[in-house]
């Protein structure tokens, strides 16, 4: 396509129906004669897309057209395009063209069908004398319906003030064959023995209902030769027996003017209202013979509905299995094949499919957005299938267009929306021959639900790998967590038999030979033939006194008896001035909290021990001059540090793997408590405890 190629947006409700059809038939042939491009937005629901399509997609933004051609028919279902300024609020750059409905300050083309009726009412009147007339309308606040309606009144007056016998009656309900049945079978039964002559209905649909009852039995016999008359000559019009003398629209002529009148407003030429002339059909339904001539029309006019009729009912068997096919597609290859080989089997050259991302009903997104987060799927490009298109950028949606329109030998093509049960899961754009668009229209709804199944299904998937993964990774880290549990249990009943032997060692080794010393004093005292001199005494009971100390020692460092009596504070100036004492190394200690804060019992007691195993360590190993315990709260935390300034970690890795770094580390973890340690600078080393204060209790201060 050159820069200066045009593309037109048409704007109807969907192509299942003569009447749009048709008029998109005949814009697209008069499209052909002038090199323009059309592309026909089917608007199918505009209530439930809140018209988005109407209001965003045949923009510069999304399609880029630079004019709009709407059918009336979408004006009843889209209230907010009613006047000149709620069309200018929409597209305010570009030219707008009104089809089938007058919109003041906007350019329209429609029927004229006031003398179409009127030569309806003269043959009805002057040629078969009809006198008793009924009229069958639609509903009242419908133009089309009160145009009618008004042109068959007046006709009736203009007659009457010459025959004031032409009488007449008026019933409405909706345009279609069931509400025409029920309203004739209600005035009939009211009125049994006073028939019309004729009967008259503002559309062939209802004409069609009208006839049917008149031939059911139900019918009163006053009733069975009622003339019956229609309006807009659809094609069952003339397969009826007998074939209905009607009003014939030309609406590809009136499709083919629109584009004219878009064509002068893109050149700058207004013009603002125009119209084609509807035209009286004469069939046999009105009470006529047919001529030879009418009759030789007439059937050729029947045998090319009837070719038509049994095309469409081939055509439906295909798109039935088309359909069954598609339902039965598991993954997006099968969608792919069965697309490509039935298109071509229709003879459908052109045809492309974008996806609209899963999205859930909870997070529904307005139309506009989705299109912008579209991706191509699959394209059929002049009875070909491209498999490689990656030069589409997904999302844009114009640029995908003006190069279809370069490559494909149509100057239309069409969109329709993929509406499944759960909203939009696409749309297609294609070009097709005029008697296929309501099967397209109709094996879009397959497409709909095969796309929305696929993309379930692949969500699944997705979800179940997810699934699987996460359950995987956490079996691992259960079995790592178990194996963990299953070390450190380990490690707590090594802890627990080395501080048993340890205990029972420093017993044996220490607390029994000052017994058994004691006791070989005491017998050789007993057995001195010498009186036991003061000196002696005293000895013994300096013995036995710092015996009885280190037993004292001993059951502190089983059990700290301290922290119930003086408190966590004084119980670790002891354990600190008894380090100083033993190991000849000056401990320096500092006690920095709130009164109000105080330890927990486990917290008291694993704290307690995670300083007597550093304090141990320091003694043993360390070869430290000084050390220091430091408690205290810097921000939001509770710090317990010690450390020294002897030989430091030589070796983290190997000091980590140590049963009193582990028994620190696990009495740490039962505390909820950060443990770490590391080298002093400029030697030692440091043992450092972190603790979140809001773990720590706090206290009511008495006054």
């Amino acid at each position: 396509m050159s820069e200066k190629q045009i593309r037109i947006g048409l704007i109807l409700n969907i192509l299942d129906e003569e009447y749009q059809t048709s008029v998109f038939s005949g814009i697209k042939k008069r499209c052909q004669e002038k090199n323009v491009d059309i592309i026909c937005f089917q608007n199918e629901n505009p209530l439930s897309l809140n018209q988005t399509i109407i209001t965003k997609l045949p923009g510069k933004d999304f399609f880029n057209v630079d004019g709009i051609i709407i059918l009336s028919s979408v004006f009843s279902d889209s209230p907010s395009i009613h006047s000149e300024a709620s069309i200018r609020k929409i597209w305010p750059d570009i030219p707008v063209v009104s089809v089938g409905q007058k919109i003041q300050g906007i350019p329209s083309v429609s029927i004229r069908s006031n003398k179409a009726m009127n030569r309806l009412m003269d043959h009805l009147i002057k040629d078969h004398h009809y006198r008793n007339f009924l009229y069958v309308t639609g509903l009242d606040d419908l133009v089309d319906s009160m145009e009618r309606k008004t042109v068959f009144e007046n006709s009736i007056r203009k007659y009457q003030k010459k025959d004031p016998d032409i009488t007449y009656n008026c019933i409405s309900g909706h345009f279609n064959e069931v509400a025409a049945r029920e309203v004739l079978a209600q005035y009939i039964s009211s009125n049994p023995s006073k028939p019309a002559d004729v009967i008259v209905c503002a559309n062939d649909n209802m004409a069609l209902g009208v006839n049917k009852y008149l031939k059911s039995q139900n019918t009163h016999s006053q009733w069975e030769n009622c003339a019956v008359t229609g309006f807009d000559d659809i094609p069952q019009a003339a397969m009826e027996i007998p074939a209905f003398t009607t009003v014939h629209q030309p609406l590809e002529e009136m499709g083919s003017k629109a584009l004219d009148i878009m064509l002068e407003a893109l050149n700058g030429n207004v013009i603002e209202e125009s119209f084609v002339d509807a035209k009286l059909i004469i069939r046999e339904s009105c009470g006529c013979k047919m001529t030879s001539k009418n009759k030789a029309i007439s059937e050729k006019h029947l045998v090319s509905i009837q070719r038509k009729f049994i095309q469409s009912e081939h055509q439906l068997k295909f798109l039935s299995h088309w359909g069954q096919q598609l339902n039965s597609i598991t993954d997006t290859n099968g969608l792919m094949y069965a697309l490509d080989t039935n298109l071509s089997a229709l003879g459908i050259d052109n045809f492309a499919l974008f996806s609209f991302p899963l999205i859930s009903t909870e997070n529904k997104i307005s139309i506009d957005r989705l299109f912008s987060m579209t991706s191509l799927l699959f394209l059929r490009q002049n009875g070909e299938r491209i498999t490689q298109y990656g030069k589409v950028k997904k999302g844009n949606l114009a640029a995908f267009l003006s190069d279809l329109s370069e490559n494909i030998h149509t100057h239309s093509l069409a969109l329709k929306l993929l509406t499944s049960s759960t909203g939009e899961t696409g749309f297609i754009i294609y070009d097709a021959p005029e008697q296929m668009h309501p099967h397209i229209c109709s094996i879009s709804t397959n497409i709909a639900q095969t796309i929305f199944r696929l993309q379930t299904n692949e969500q699944k998937q997705k979800y179940s790998e997810q699934l699987e993964k996460a359950v995987s990774k956490r079996t691992r880290e259960l079995i790592a967590e178990n194996n963990k549990r299953i070390e450190v249990e380990a490690e707590v009943l090594k802890i627990s038999e080395m501080e048993r032997q340890r205990f029972s060692t420093d017993l044996h080794d220490d607390i029994c030979q000052r017994l058994a010393g004691l006791a070989m004093l005491c017998r050789c005292y007993s057995t001195s033939e010498k009186p036991i001199s003061r000196e002696q005494m005293v000895e013994l009971t300096e013995l036995i006194t710092d015996t009885l100390q280190t037993t004292r020692q001993y059951a502190h460092n089983s059990f700290p008896v301290d922290l119930d009596s003086l408190g966590m504070k004084n119980s670790l100036s002891n354990l600190c001035n008894a380090f100083q004492s033993q190991s000849k190394c000056s401990c320096k200690y500092t006690w920095n909290l709130p009164e109000n804060r105080q330890f927990s019992r486990p917290q008291a007691i694993n704290i307690f021990r995670i300083i007597q195993e550093a304090l141990q360590n320091i003694m043993k190993h360390a070869k430290a001059t000084e050390a220091e315990v430091y408690i205290g709260k810097e921000k939001s935390k509770i710090i317990v540090r010690i450390s020294d300034n002897g030989k430091g970690l030589a070796n983290t890795r190997s000091q980590k793997q140590g049963i009193g770094m582990k028994s620190m580390s696990y009495r740490a973890d039962q505390i909820e408590a950060k443990f770490t340690t590391r080298n002093n600078i400029p030697s030692g080393t440091i043992v450092e405890l972190i603790l979140p204060e809001e773990k720590l209790e706090k206290t009511k201060r008495k006054d």
